[in-house]
């Protein structure tokens, strides 16, 4: 019997729930625990509703709403504690945030966990593709999501997903690897049996499988301003005519915060009214290619569950698709995962196509 416990904090998206529960699963064994801390999208809506249970591997896991606290003094005590030994056991403290670390959340811990001698390591876990974000990406983020002090609180994060902050660092993207690949299906099979039970109501539906459709996966381009109304029913006007004279079945899966109505725009597609993530469609319903637009999904979807990936940026107005330039790391990600399409000839730039 372990005694590990796991802390994760100012999680948004099911992704990150993933993300951070694969690491947590690297390291965990039977009588562990992990807590996890959620908070509003940017919506100002919660994706998830306080929940505990026990996995199969006999770890509990609790979701917990993140409540704002003061303070400032314990947060220094995991940091020390870090620099004072190196050795993990099976009664150690893991601390874990999207991409970086962040001190405060020391102040969700016991006093008596702070005090005991436990102990403390922490891990940055893959938030998506934004984890890849060079600085006109998160100069363009800021901006729209009107967040001050951009340029500070850039440097600030750059310091603390160094290997100062971070003991580890885990992520599906960048870095493949068999037990990376493993973790992240245990922990997508865990989050679909535990939260997006409802899926499971498919699997006697037409939906049941997917292996010759196309799934698209929606970003919400309209509610981040990036499009209108009327340039996205003209973007996805194209996108509809792309399948249909390729023979395609197209099945659309919106975005969490993808609110536009698809019925009308095409009346012969399937729509998944689900707020489950790509990770999770995945699994049980034979997905074998997917498309999208720069999104996690798509590579995701490619080297998770090696499904064919379109990436249709090139179908996007010229002024949204130059607002989504991607720096060099990012772009080499989605190169190596996607076939990007050519709207003028109907062709793939990468792999065999159709």
């Amino acid at each position: 019997m372990c005694n590990n416990k796991f802390y994760i904090f100012d999680l948004v998206t099911t992704y990150h729930l993933i993300s951070a529960l694969s690491f947590c699963i690297s390291k965990s064994c039977k009588g562990d625990e992990i807590v996890v801390y959620y908070i509003e999208d940017m919506d100002g809506k919660y994706q998830f509703s306080d929940i505990s249970f026990i996995s199969d591997s006999g770890v509990l896991i609790s979701l917990r709403k993140q409540k704002k606290l003061n303070g400032f003094y314990w947060t220094i005590v995991p940091f020390v504690n870090r620099l004072l030994s190196f050795r993990e056991t099976r009664s150690s403290i893991y601390l874990g945030h999207h991409t970086y670390y962040k001190p405060t959340v020391a102040r969700y811990l016991d006093k008596k966990e702070l005090m005991l001698g436990r102990k403390f390591f922490t891990f940055g876990f893959e938030e998506g593709v934004g984890t890849y974000n060079g600085f006109s990406q998160e100069k363009d983020v800021a901006l729209r999501e009107k967040k001050k002090y951009f340029l500070a609180k850039f440097v600030l994060k750059k310091i603390l997903r160094s290997r100062l902050f971070l003991d580890f660092k885990w992520g599906l993207l960048k870095d493949k690897s068999e037990e990376v690949d493993k973790c992240y299906k245990s922990a997508a099979s865990i989050v679909l049996n535990n939260l997006y039970s409802e899926l499971n109501g498919l699997k006697g539906t037409k939906l049941a499988d997917l292996s010759n459709k196309v799934v698209y996966f929606t970003t919400p381009f309209v509610k981040i301003d990036l499009m209108s109304n009327e340039e996205y029913n003209d973007f996805f006007c194209r996108v509809v005519k792309y399948f249909e004279e390729n023979n395609i079945p197209l099945v659309i899966k919106p975005h969490p915060l993808d609110d536009f109505s698809y019925e009308d725009i095409a009346p012969n597609a399937d729509v998944i009214e689900s707020s489950a993530p790509a990770e999770i469609m995945m699994l049980g319903f034979n997905v074998k290619m997917v498309a999208g637009v720069n999104s996690t999904a798509l590579v995701t979807a490619s080297c998770l569950y090696d499904c064919h990936a379109i990436n249709m940026v090139d179908f996007l107005p010229e002024k949204t698709r130059n607002r989504l330039n991607l720096g060099v790391e990012l772009q080499s990600i989605f190169d190596n995962n996607t076939s990007r399409v050519d709207e003028e000839h109907f062709s793939c730039s990468r792999g065999n196509g159709f």
